[in-house]
């Protein structure tokens, strides 16, 4: 058996990263929000929402590289299954569905968050807390 790539090595622990940081971000918007430092709260809701971003891209490469050495990507693929399945693997079982939920969560936030006004505060506190609450859901898993 060939050892894996170091690509491949690298990036579970890159996506597991991106998730705590992802967390911590989540905070920082809220703590950013709450204390009346806007920018702060913007700052860090886009950071989170780029860490949900990475994390998922760190995954499907994963998935289309044919790293079975994690336990997720051998569970949920092949090594004859055509791209598109496999790029639908990414959320066949419960930890990439919470990272699908939560990355396209965070692209409703980003899209929908500047829309608000002056509300933007009452809107970001709580989705914030959301999204970070699903990024403890997925490292904690």
């Amino acid at each position: 058996m060939p050892d894996a790539p170091a690509w491949g090595m690298a990036l579970g622990p890159i996506g597991k990263g991106l998730i705590f940081a992802a967390i911590i971000f989540f905070l920082i918007s809220v703590i950013g929000w709450a204390t009346n430092r806007d920018k702060v709260g913007k700052i860090g809701f886009w950071l989170g929402s780029l860490s949900l971003f990475g994390t998922f891209a760190c995954l499907g490469a994963l998935f289309l590289g044919n790293q079975f050495q994690y336990e997720y990507v051998f569970s949920h693929s092949e090594l004859v299954l055509a791209t598109k399945y496999k790029i639908a693997a990414i959320w066949s079982g419960q930890q990439g569905s919470f990272l699908l939920w939560a990355v396209c969560s965070a692209i409703f936030g980003l899209l929908a968050a500047p829309r608000t006004g002056v509300y933007r505060r009452w809107f970001t506190i709580p989705y914030a807390v959301f999204l970070g609450g699903l990024g403890a859901i997925l490292a904690y898993e």
